[in-house]
C-alpha cells in the first residue's frame, strides 16, 4: 500500500538521541521513513544499522549540512505528505495521523502544525511526558509541521548554503515568518494537539550558535544575502533547488 507520508530524519552525531527518534517515527502509521546520515563520526551507524530492514538509510559522502540532508530525503520520497524530524527530537503517538487527517479533510491547506513539548537532555520518554510544557506555536519548530509535497515542488527545497537558520529562510520564502517581506504564499493552519517533543541539550545547534560567535556572524551574512537575493530576483531555478 502506498504510504501517505514520508518522514525524513536528518542526523549528524546524535547517536545518543537517535534510537528514541527512530522508534517514535516507526510508531507512526502508514509512513515511509528515510534517514539521511550526514557522515557522522560517532556511533550513529551502530544505531541506525539495526533498522535498515525497516527504514531507508542514506549516507552523505561527506558532511554537507542539515539542509542538504533534508533535501536528499525529500528527493528520495514520493508520498503526498512530508514530515521532517531532527534526530534529537521525537514524534508523539498518532502525530502523523492527526495531521494527515486534517490535510485530507482540508485540501486547500498546504501545511498543518501541531503543538510541541519541550524536554531536557537525555530524559526518558515517560519522564518527558511528565515534565514537558507547550512550545509557543509561532516559532514553528520543523517537526511540528506536516507539509504537502507540492510546497517543495512549487517553492523549492531548503537553502543548502545555510548550516543554521535554514528553517527561518524557508519561512521567509513562504511568507509565513512575521518579518517576511512577501505575503503568505501558502496556507498554514494550527491544530490544538501536541505532536512532538523538542529536546533542549548542550549539543544543540541553538547552543552552538550562541557560543560560537564567528559561526553566528557567518550565518547571519549568508542569511541576509539570501533574503536580499530572493527579494530582488524572486524564487528562481538559479537561486533555489527544486526537487
Amino acid at each position: 500500500m502506498k504510504t501517505m507520508t514520508d518522514i525524513i530524519i536528518s542526523n549528524y552525531n546524535y547517536s545518543t538521541y537517535l534510537d528514541d527518534c527512530i522508534k517514535s517515527c516507526m510508531a507512526q502509521e502508514n509512513c515511509k521513513i528515510i534517514l539521511v546520515d550526514d557522515c557522522s563520526t560517532d556511533d550513529s551507524k551502530g544505531v541506525y544499522f539495526r533498522y535498515t530492514d525497516q527504514i531507508k538509510v542514506l549516507v552523505n559522502s561527506h558532511n554537507m549540512g542539515v539542509a542538504y540532508s533534508r533535501n536528499t530525503g525529500i528527493c528520495n520520497g514520493e508520498s503526498e505528505f512530508v514530515a521532517i524530524v531532527d534526530s534529537d527530537d521525537l514524534l508523539l503517538p498518532d502525530s502523523i495521523k492527526v495531521r494527515e487527517e486534517y490535510l485530507v479533510s482540508h485540501p486547500d491547506v498546504d501545511m498543518v502544525a501541531g503543538g510541541i513539548l519541550r524536554a531536557e537532555g537525555e530524559m526518558s520518554y515517560e519522564r518527558m511526558l511528565e515534565k514537558t510544557w507547550p512550545k509557543h506555536p509561532s516559532l514553528l519548530p520543523i517537526h511540528s509541521i506536516l507539509f504537502r509535497r507540492s510546497v517543495f515542488e512549487r517553492f523549492g527545497l531548503f537553502y543548502e548554503k545555510l548550516r543554521s537558520r535554514e528553517d527561518k529562510e524557508m519561512w521567509y520564502r513562504l511568507g509565513i515568518h512575521r518579518n517576511a517581506f512577501v505575503k503568505k504564499r501558502v496556507k498554514i493552519k494550527h491544530i490544538n494537539s501536541a505532536v512532538g517533543i523538542y529536546r533542549r541539550h548542550d549539543d544543540s545547534k541553538r547552543k552552538i550558535r550562541k557560543t560560537d560567535r564567528d559561526f553566528d556572524i557567518r550565518t547571519n551574512m549568508i542569511f541576509d544575502a539570501r533574503v536580499k537575493d530572493i527579494e530582488i530576483n524572486g524564487i528562481t531555478k538559479e537561486n533555489t533547488r527544486f526537487p
